[in-house]
């Protein structure tokens, strides 16, 4: 099955600066589900240093509108699985954090009448 994204999302692999980025999001989903934050950029880059792990293959960054981030999703199942307590018993198929941006900028307006023709 192939899952196209809205108008105006993009994704794409994540690159080591945007370690920052994947904590906070991860820290945002920890702080509602579980009422802490745990990760640092630090520790994701920590993940994303593991011989067996590609970033550029083994990543995914989803990006709304005005390049906010709102998705990421990598296959170190085991790493992740230790990270956030998951029993042995559990098999996840890939881990998808998600929320909505705290502040939500107005759209850049990027019109410039000297290129248009």
């Amino acid at each position: 099955m192939i899952y196209q994204l809205p108008d105006g999302f993009t994704t794409r692999s994540a690159t080591p600066d945007d370690a920052g980025s994947v904590a906070a999001l991860w820290n945002a989903r920890s702080e509602a589900f579980r009422g802490e934050q745990p990760s640092t950029s630090e520790r994701v880059l920590k993940i994303w240093d593991h011989p067996k792990f590609d970033l550029a293959t083994d990543s995914r960054l989803v990006f709304a509108p005005h390049d906010v981030l709102i998705g990421y999703a990598h296959r170190r199942v085991a790493e992740v699985r230790r990270l956030l307590g998951i029993p042995d018993t559990v098999h996840p198929m890939a881990v998808v954090a998600a929320g909505s941006p705290v502040d939500r900028p107005e759209p850049a307006d990027r019109y410039d009448p000297a290129k248009a023709k």
